[in-house]
């Protein structure tokens, strides 16, 4: 298969074709009617989501995460058991 700018093929350890990149700038265009008839759409790859920042904003801090995992761990009725 011959090699077009832009393109990209990426494939099994037998040869086959497991998956195809396009670079969108170059063929976006082309490419529309596919990516509207599989749901795509130029928002569903902005990672930016006010309501997850919202979230992320108000967690708990790494430091207070491991407090209460140790908190919790030391609650626990460890009982031993006689090994064999």
């Amino acid at each position: 298969m011959a090699q077009a700018a832009g393109i990209s093929v990426t494939k099994t350890a037998n040869g086959s074709i497991k998956s195809v990149t396009f670079d969108y700038k170059k063929y976006g265009k082309e490419l529309q009617p596919l990516l509207k008839k599989v749901g795509f759409t130029e928002e569903a790859t902005d990672p930016y989501d006010p309501e997850f920042e919202k979230k992320w904003a108000t967690g708990i801090s790494m430091e207070d995460t491991f407090a209460a995992i140790h908190k919790h761990i030391k609650s626990l009725d460890w009982k031993k058991t006689k090994s064999h």
